[in-house]
């Protein structure tokens, strides 16, 4: 009697296609010096601008799921490319205000 094996869970599909979706968006925006994060960062922004917001790091960080530390490395590595500028939020000190720069928004 032979054993049927099972097949893969569908948590196993779930992180394969997660996987193959980073790796595919990396490859896409590698030519633009950016990493799928960044990229994830740069594009929810200008989202969130299109719809009149100027995001905290917070919210910006509510609004992709990624944890507010990540945020604020990525948004110190992309303001050091020129692609983003913070400022402090002139109603709470605490909070950083995030925009896109001309070269963020090309």
């Amino acid at each position: 009697m032979s054993k049927v094996l099972p097949g893969p869970t569908p948590g196993f599909l779930v992180w394969r296609l997660a996987n193959k979706w980073r790796v595919a968006v990396d490859r896409a925006v590698a030519p633009l010096g950016l990493t799928h994060a960044q990229y994830a960062l740069v594009a929810s922004l200008h989202g969130m601008q299109r719809a009149g917001e100027r995001p905290s790091q917070r919210q910006l960080a509510d609004h992709t799921g990624l944890e507010a530390l990540y945020v604020s490395k990525l948004a110190r590595a992309l303001e050091s490319a020129g692609l983003i500028e913070r400022t402090r939020d002139p109603r709470d000190p605490r909070a950083v205000q995030l925009a896109l720069t001309e070269q963020g928004q090309a």
